[in-house]
């Protein structure tokens, strides 16, 4: 019988806490197994805390880095407007068997 795929593991995004609104800085996580460097498996979504829900803003896709046996995922991005920001990862279901998301990451914007 084969084989089963490893399931895709996808580390939470590694982000400042505080960010000045429109500068950019980097963002950047694992992604296993390895993937192909330069292709973009996944995308940081970008939430705004709005009243009481999170809505979404933007989507960047990430770029992929060799680093060893896993990939390491690293994107620029800016957000404009100050408030609460949760920042998660996606590697989409046409980059793996299954689509994948990380747990997230929160950006203040000032």
């Amino acid at each position: 019988s084969a084989t089963p795929l490893p399931k895709p593991t996808l580390s939470a995004p590694r982000a400042p806490k505080r960010v000045a609104a429109g500068a950019r800085f980097t963002v950047s996580g694992m992604l296993s197994p390895h993937h192909v460097a330069g292709a973009h498996a996944v995308e940081i979504r970008a939430y705004r805390y709005r009243g009481s829900a999170w809505v979404l803003r933007r989507t960047i896709l990430a770029t992929n880095r060799d680093s060893g046996d896993v990939t390491r995922y690293v994107a620029k991005l800016g957000l404009g407007k100050a408030g609460r920001w949760r920042l998660r990862a996606y590697a989409s279901a046409d980059a793996e068997p299954a689509a994948v998301s990380s747990a997230p990451a929160y950006v203040m914007v000032r």
